[in-house]
């Protein structure tokens, strides 16, 4: 078997697990029935499981970071899906509220740190300029 031909197969492979984890997903999706008063739930783990999917067809689609330096990079990121999903389906309702008021609390402290910096950077552009 040439390189090519290793290639042109890897690629086919790769094809496949993408077409076939998407559609997965959308399965899933289809099958989960929708509770109008828990669509956080829904949102929330729906969102991790497309990301998720995401990582995994990212990492299938690029066969030049499956390396011991970058690969685990995106590994890790799809374990800590695994382990957010796990501890939010233990008490979805409840969890998933308090996922999604971290995520805000979280952007408030970005936001907060950035208007700082910009403050900080204004302040040292006028003490240049003087």
């Amino acid at each position: 078997m040439t390189n090519d031909d290793f290639m042109q197969r890897l690629a086919g492979i790769i094809e496949r697990f993408q077409e076939g984890a998407r559609a997965e997903l959308e399965h899933r999706w289809k099958e989960w029935p929708l509770d109008p008063s828990k669509l956080h739930v829904h949102e929330v783990v729906g969102g991790l499981l497309s990301r998720q999917v995401s990582l995994a067809t990212d990492l299938a689609s690029a066969p030049s970071i499956w390396t011991v330096h970058t690969a685990p990079v995106l590994l890790r990121a799809m374990a800590d899906v695994v382990i957010t999903i796990g501890w939010i389906l233990e008490q979805p309702n409840e969890r998933s509220e308090q996922y999604i008021l971290y995520g805000l609390g979280q952007l408030k402290l970005d936001t907060e740190r950035r208007k700082a910096e910009k403050g900080t950077r204004t302040r040292r552009s006028r003490a240049c300029n003087n």
